[in-house]
């Protein structure tokens, strides 16, 4: 299921990033913004996923 949750946001994700990247071309004549956005984006992507920190594994007391 939790598949399935990834492909989707994907696909929602890449029909707004396409669309957004028309609109920008559309209205400021070129596509460089809509990459300096994404670069952005990929970029605080990156750094959001350094931050996350790993539960340490329970310690079994029973042996």
């Amino acid at each position: 299921m939790a598949f399935g949750w990834v492909f989707a946001s994907h696909q929602v994700g890449a029909a707004a990033a396409a669309t957004g990247a028309g609109i920008i071309r559309d209205l400021q004549g070129t596509y460089d913004p809509a990459w300096y956005l994404a670069g952005v984006l990929c970029a605080s992507a990156a750094l959001m996923s350094l931050v996350i920190r790993r539960r340490p594994a329970p310690v079994d007391s029973t042996v």
